[in-house]
């Protein structure tokens, strides 16, 4: 019995028709991937910058948690930190990120406010329990970027549908009450300006409200 051997004229054409289409998938995916690694190259790092700080942000408050027992409810605060005179944006993290370098293990909890100096930029004064400290509160200073300029903090104003914004050194010397809906941050880097802003979250019977 004559065996069939090779391959038909219908088959190589099908065949060859497959391998165009594999390679055309291939080219597209190869051009996509080329195009948009040109744009982060071409994005400026002020914006990349910009947009790393701002995410980092939104993530850490994300993670916060209540300030103490008889505040449930009330992921943010508004007060100055251990011998500080200042009143800021104070957060508490449950566990530390390691963001926030410490030596202890596990990480312990994280209680943050936020700095801002124009000559200096954005960052944070932390310290974690003083459990861990022998029993003393010692203050650490992380850097969150030299090129912010400006730190605003926004109230949404319900009748007019808008948000006002009154910048963190204006208030500093005032006692407030409440911590703001949302954080509007100008960094500025050799003539270019980026401004971002970061939307607070407000936690009520563990429903996130915007």
């Amino acid at each position: 019995m004559n065996q069939r051997s090779g391959m038909t004229f219908l088959e190589v054409l099908l065949a060859i028709l497959l391998l165009t289409f594999i390679l055309g998938t291939a080219s597209h995916v190869l051009y996509g991937l080329v195009h948009f690694w040109d744009q982060i190259e071409e994005e400026p790092v002020l914006v990349q910058h910009a947009e790393g700080v701002t995410g980092f942000l939104s993530y850490l408050f994300d993670q916060s948690v209540d300030l103490a027992r008889d505040q449930a409810d009330r992921h943010y605060g508004w007060q100055a930190p251990p011998r500080g005179s200042q009143p800021t944006f104070h957060v508490r993290l449950r566990k530390g990120h390691p963001f926030f370098v410490t030596e202890v293990r596990p990480q312990p909890r994280v209680d943050a406010w936020l700095g801002f100096e124009p000559d200096e930029g954005l960052f944070f004064l932390w310290h974690i329990p003083p459990r861990h400290t022998s029993r003393r509160v010692v203050m650490q200073r992380t850097m969150l970027s030299p090129w912010v300029r400006d730190v605003e903090l926004g109230e949404l104003d319900i009748e007019r549908n808008a948000w006002i914004y009154t910048s963190l050194r204006e208030e500093a010397d005032e006692v407030r009450r409440e911590p703001p809906g949302a954080l509007r941050i100008l960094f500025e880097k050799d003539g270019q300006e980026v401004m971002q802003t970061v939307r607070l979250r407000k936690h009520a019977r563990n429903v996130l409200v915007y």
